[in-house]
């Protein structure tokens, strides 16, 4: 049975504090506490996700409609799929250890473009090759969440997420020269994730600013 309806004082008084849990899981994840990419995902589910039985938070506020999310993936259409292709949402970095992937964050383009949720959300890939297939952002929120720590622990059963958690093929190669699968492609893809959907929630006014 439906509860009573929450009231705009406590929904805004929600968001702000989802808000807050954006901002204090992505200080940390930069920080260098990458497991903080699972509270990430749970976060962004609260905001954004949709379904016969769950409403989000921004829908709830009846803002999600009219915002143009930040997108900052630039994968290639009308390509071969590649063997091996590179996460879009990441760069890669040399420093002393060796080689690593980074969130892009705002160290991009002068401008990133916008664009409707639905394309955000499902149509855009982030990741896509040959053997494993491809990834949205929808299905890492959801693998992160509900597979994988950020609200339950359970089997991996999305193939391309598993393949990007061992590395997807690509490798640290460090300066003494050993070399490791990199493996943090999740968590970074998911820290700029994150950043997208805080540059996205910039657009709101009133009393969600």
């Amino acid at each position: 049975m439906a509860g009573p309806k929450r009231s705009r004082e406590e929904l805004v008084s929600l968001f702000k504090g989802q808000k807050k849990a954006l901002e204090a899981s992505s200080k940390n994840f930069d920080d260098g506490e990458e497991w903080e990419a699972e509270r990430l995902a749970t976060t962004v589910f609260n905001l954004l996700f949709d379904s016969k039985e769950i409403i989000s938070l921004l829908t709830r506020l009846e803002v999600k409609g009219s915002l143009k999310f930040m997108s900052t993936s630039r994968m290639p259409t009308g390509l071969p799929i590649p063997d091996i292709a590179m996460p879009v949402l990441l760069t890669m970095q040399s420093d002393k250890t060796g080689q690593r992937f980074l969130p892009k964050l705002g160290n991009g383009p002068p401008l990133y473009r916008q664009i409707s949720f639905d394309d955000w959300w499902k149509n855009e890939l982030i990741y896509q090759e040959k053997a494993s297939g491809q990834l949205n952002r929808l299905r890492l929120v959801l693998a992160l969440r509900h597979q994988d720590g950020g609200s339950h622990i359970g089997n991996l059963t999305d193939g391309v997420y598993v393949h990007l958690k061992k590395g997807a093929g690509w490798q640290l190669k460090h300066d003494d020269g050993r070399i490791e699968p990199v493996a943090n492609l999740i968590a970074a893809s998911m820290r700029q994730v994150a950043w997208e959907v805080m540059e996205t929630l910039k657009q709101l006014t009133g009393d969600l600013q």
